[in-house]
């Protein structure tokens, strides 16, 4: 509890120090500070990431319900790093435990299966808030380490000399070297110890556009990236940003939460977003 907790605060007195929410985008728990994201905008936002994580190409309305979930799956299955590989270990770790409870080894104590609980709520979690593979990977990971741990105490719970157990230690063993052989993780490091010197930021292209309350913001001409552009840079511009302090950038901006993207979406007061 302690190590969470060491985590935990300063990322939400981060959360609140940008955005005015200590779990942004959730818009519970709110401070009435003169930064705060307005918070339908927040909402908004919540609701395009969930989107965006069931079908990038799709719009919001298209990502609703659960006909959705058919194609997400044949996309999220050929990704191998995120969920082929941790799933192959899950239901490998379950098989085994299964096998060595039906031929009535001594399994595990049940007090292992509490470890199962925070990788589950996590995988929850990631699927409800925006399932794409980038997002969940460190649920899904979590959740096949914890389920491997609850294979591997199995075993050892069963009788050494079992043939069985020896043909599910073999296979684990060939499921780990799967994960090293099939990554291509040599590559990064040859690539990282390669470089001799480090390499530049690209020069973004950029374009000046001036907000109602007549801020000069910076937008780049392609893509979405600034590097190291003169400050502020955005490739999101909102028409009403302004700054906190008109003479100095310091203390930060506000806004009205785009309203022209809010119009757009025809934003309802209060949508279900987890």
């Amino acid at each position: 509890m302690a190590f969470a907790t060491t985590i935990l605060v300063p990322w939400c007195l981060r959360g609140i120090l940008l955005s005015g929410y200590p779990v942004y985008p959730a818009t519970t728990l709110g401070f009435p500070f003169g930064w705060k994201y307005h918070q339908d905008a927040t909402r908004l936002y919540a609701a395009l990431v969930r989107s965006w994580g069931r079908n990038p190409d799709a719009q919001i309305a298209d990502t609703q319900g659960y006909l959705w979930f058919f194609g997400w799956w044949h996309r999220a299955i050929r990704n191998r790093s995120a969920i082929q590989v941790s799933l192959v270990i899950s239901l490998a770790s379950l098989a085994v435990t299964f096998v060595l409870r039906i031929r009535r080894k001594p399994v595990s104590r049940r007090r292992w299966l509490l470890i199962l609980f925070p990788s589950l709520a996590g995988l929850v979690f990631w699927f409800l808030a925006s399932p794409d593979p980038s997002f969940g990977k460190f649920a899904v990971w979590r959740n096949a380490g914890s389920m491997a741990t609850w294979g591997i105490v199995s075993i050892n719970g069963s009788v050494s000399q079992d043939r069985y157990v020896s043909t599910a230690v073999a296979g684990l063993l060939a499921l780990m070297l799967w994960c090293l052989v099939s990554y291509g993780w040599k590559q990064a490091y040859v690539s990282m110890f390669a470089a001799k010197f480090m390499s530049p930021l690209p020069q973004a292209s950029l374009t000046v556009r001036q907000t109602s309350s007549g801020l000069k913001v910076y937008l780049p001409l392609r893509g979405n990236q600034c590097w190291d552009a003169p400050l502020p840079c955005t490739p999101y511009p909102d028409e009403t940003l302004r700054l906190r302090d008109k003479e100095n950038m310091r203390w930060g901006f506000t806004s009205e939460g785009r309203p022209d993207i809010l119009q757009q979406y025809q934003m309802i007061p209060d949508p279900v977003v987890p």
